[in-house]
């Protein structure tokens, strides 16, 4: 995984947003008025032939034509999530407006124009082979130069999974990078395919990750819930019981097994953290009413008694 950031601002930023521009993404003709106050950042991580990149940008105006089509089309969708400020889009002849919380498709087949007014906007865009998204031709067609809303279900979580991924990291092994890749191209087909009505056209195995992954968030933010068990996990995302324990059974771990790793996860990372809290309010906070059957468990899953693992932990400690 490649991953890189520069900032740049003033006149010379107005030559390197124009080539990075192309680069980046794809040629577009600019127009910037205050060549002087201009200011441009951007942030890429490259997995595999899809790109995040985040820009940051000053008011200026771009746009695509067909000439420009005609002597280079990669073929690539692009969705464009604005995390802060405001963007327009003319594609199609639709034209909207996205602000923070919004998002926008658009491919290089389509000419459009972009319009950044003065505040300028922070986005995040994923770039990707149009063959990628495992949705009909027609079906993302319908999709271009609308605005997305992301305030709900899978745009919710993949506008957050995309600030965090567009930051600059640390060196990904080629098995991570392949799997990270999988995830954006997941999670951007299963919001296409919401917006149109069209999950059901998505392979078996990109709806069971997508349902997986919402189980998992599910869990992580109830993890101090006592009554966090297998039934009120399939009730909550409307799926039977013995789906569910099949759907775990697949990665070798039970609903049961994995809600307990994740809390005992926590409290040792509390226990690391925290010395003054007692051991009983660290377990109870993470869901384990008992304190003796959390001190079974701990010691099974780390070999040693939570106060034992608290002290080597602070032990452990640069002085």
């Amino acid at each position: 995984m490649g991953d890189e950031s520069t900032t740049i601002s003033g006149s010379h930023a107005v030559a390197w947003f124009h080539e990075a521009a192309a680069l980046d993404s794809w040629p577009v003709r600019l127009a910037i008025e205050d060549r002087a106050a201009f200011r441009a950042e951007l942030s890429r991580i490259v997995l595999d032939d899809v790109q995040v990149l985040r820009w940051s940008t000053g008011a200026h105006r771009a746009w695509r034509t067909p000439a420009m089509i005609r002597r280079d089309d990669p073929e690539q969708l692009a969705l464009v999530m604005v995390s802060h400020g405001s963007m327009s889009l003319s594609l199609k002849r639709h034209h909207a407006e996205a602000r923070a919380g919004h998002a926008f498709l658009f491919d290089t087949s389509s000419p459009f124009t972009s319009t950044t007014p003065l505040g300028g906007v922070t986005q995040t865009l994923v770039r990707l082979p149009r063959e990628a998204i495992p949705l009909p031709a027609d079906r993302v067609g319908a999709l271009l130069g609308r605005p997305i809303a992301l305030d709900r279900g899978i745009g919710f979580f993949l506008a957050r999974f995309l600030d965090t991924l567009a930051l600059p990291a640390a060196e990904c092994s080629p098995y991570e990078v392949e799997h990270l890749r999988a995830t954006v191209v997941d999670w951007v087909s299963v919001l296409l395919a919401g917006q149109v009505d069209a999950c059901h056209r998505l392979p078996v195995m990109t709806r069971q990750q997508e349902l997986l992954r919402r189980i998992d968030t599910f869990i992580d933010h109830n993890l101090g819930a006592h009554d966090l068990t297998p039934s009120t996990i399939a009730a909550r995302h409307h799926i039977s019981l013995r789906w569910l324990h099949a759907l775990f059974a697949r990665r070798g771990e039970s609903v049961a097994a994995s809600i307990r790793r994740r809390r005992l996860e926590r409290c040792a990372q509390d226990l690391a953290r925290c010395t003054v809290t007692p051991v009983h309010l660290i377990a109870a906070r993470w869901g384990f009413p008992s304190a003796t059957a959390f001190g079974r468990s701990f010691r099974a899953a780390y070999g040693s008694s939570p106060k034992d693992f608290r002290r080597q932990a602070l032990e452990a400690r640069p002085r």
